[in-house]
């Protein structure tokens, strides 16, 4: 298994030749140029990364905000196998109808330290979904530290969905940061026909007058304990060791989410 180099600043797909000092410039010429289980180094880079439909490899960056993927304009990426995330920020990701941003044909995607920033599923699709009647099967999404943070626009499931199956979705000390500038818009959900495991996670949604649905009523199901939910949230689990309070980040509005010293999540959830 060999590691690839990308900058968008200083890279080239034409005379680079993927090392850390010869980088290439795109994921699309890193993913070409590799194989299965290989990593993609995305160099620290002001310029944003272009996402590509992905397949048994791994991305990575330095640090959580060194590398920026930005899905404007893109959608129906169709995707799969075993995938590795770490310390990316994925923003302006829409989904397409019925077919997500990622379509996602099966798999075990696994994300560390990663940020998902401004996110819609307007019209039934979001980050990620699959569907039968286009050869989507169930896949699986494990998630531990990430942060969800941005504009949402929910039809049916925001962050994940599937039809005609169910799909998976692990949720470990993860957060959810909607604030009073943020807006949520559709009748749907944060997820749509997923079966989800909670634990550990921050949930606050400071707009008090809208409720953020976490999943479509009736469809799927979520099973959790030790999680802070602190906002008005609707079809959330409850379970042991819950809390309510105010979690008190060091400064959430600038994406510090480290609890101060007087949090109430800490000793309570399990962090």
């Amino acid at each position: 298994m060999a590691t690839y180099y990308i900058n968008m600043d200083s890279g080239s797909d034409s005379t680079g030749t993927g090392t850390a000092l010869l980088p290439w410039k795109t994921i699309s010429k890193a993913y070409s140029m590799s194989t299965t289980g290989d990593t993609i180094y995305l160099q620290a880079s002001s310029g944003l990364y272009v996402p590509v439909g992905i397949y048994n490899r791994t991305l990575t960056a330095a640090s959580l905000g060194s590398a920026v993927i930005d899905g404007t304009g893109l959608n129906s990426l169709a995707s799969g196998g075993t995938v590795y995330v770490n310390n990316l920020k994925l923003q302006n990701m829409v989904g397409a109808y019925e077919a997500g941003f990622f379509k996602m044909y099966g798999g075990t995607w696994t994300f560390t330290n990663t940020q998902f920033h401004n996110y819609s599923d307007p019209s039934n699709g979001g980050i990620f979904y699959s569907r039968d009647g286009w050869g989507g099967s169930s896949y699986t999404l494990n998630m531990t530290r990430c942060f969800f943070t941005g504009n949402i626009t929910a039809t049916f499931g925001a962050i994940a969905g599937s039809y005609s199956h169910s799909s998976y979705v692990n949720l470990c000390n993860c957060v959810f940061y909607h604030q009073t500038t943020d807006s949520f818009s559709g009748v749907g959900a944060l997820f749509f026909n997923i079966v989800a495991t909670l634990k550990n996670n921050i949930f606050v949604n400071l707009k008090p007058a809208t409720t953020i649905p976490f999943r479509y009523s009736g469809y799927g199901s979520a099973t959790g304990d030790h999680n802070c939910k602190n906002g008005l949230f609707s079809y959330m689990p409850s379970g042991t060791g819950d809390i309510t309070s105010d979690p008190m980040f060091v400064d959430a509005a600038n994406n510090n989410f480290n609890l101060r010293p007087a949090s109430p999540c800490i000793g309570t959830l399990r962090r």
